[in-house]
C-alpha cells in the first residue's frame, strides 16, 4: 500500500479503509482504529475513505462494551459522514444515517427518539433503494 500511496493517494486511502475494514472485522480492533484516526487526521484524503474512517470509528464504539457513552461517540462518528463528508459516495451516506440510528437507540440521550426518527427520514427519504433503507424498514 506504501507504493500505491506516492502513486495514487485516493487508491491507498481506499486501499487502507477495506485493509482497516477487515482487521476490525476479524478482531484487532486496535489496529483498525489506528489506521482509521490516520486517515481521519491526514490531508487531502478525499470523502470516501474519510467517510469509510468515520464509519469504522463509528463501529468500533457502537460493537464495543463502552454503554451509553460509546453509543453516543458512535452516533457522532456516523454523523460526521453526513456533515463533513458531503462529497461520500451515496452508500457510505446511507449507511451511516442506519447506523446513526441504530447508536441513538443504544445512548438513548436527551431528544434520542427525535435522532432516530430524522435519521431514519432523512434515509428512506434519500437513499430509499438502498440496502441500508431496506435494513431499515425490516427493523
Amino acid at each position: 500500500i506504501n507504493r500505491a500511496r506516492g502513486a495514487n493517494p485516493v487508491v491507498a486511502g481506499r486501499a487502507n479503509i477495506e485493509l482497516a475494514h477487515s482487521m476490525r472485522k476479524s478482531g484487532g480492533v486496535d489496529d483498525a482504529k489506528r489506521i482509521y484516526e490516520d486517515i481521519v487526521n491526514k490531508d487531502g484524503v478525499d470523502d470516501s475513505a474519510r467517510a469509510g474512517a468515520y464509519l469504522g470509528l463509528g463501529l468500533i464504539d457502537l460493537e464495543g462494551e463502552g454503554g451509553q457513552e460509546a453509543a453516543k461517540q458512535a452516533l457522532l462518528m456516523f454523523l460526521r459522514v453526513r456533515l463533513v463528508t458531503k462529497d461520500a459516495w451515496p452508500s457510505l451516506q446511507a449507511e451511516a444515517l442506519y447506523h446513526a440510528s441504530q447508536a441513538a437507540r443504544k445512548w438513548k440521550g436527551p431528544e434520542y427518539i427525535y435522532i432516530v426518527g430524522r435519521c431514519r427520514g432523512l434515509l428512506f427519504n434519500e437513499y430509499p433503494n438502498s440496502e441500508w433503507a431496506k435494513l431499515a424498514k425490516s427493523r
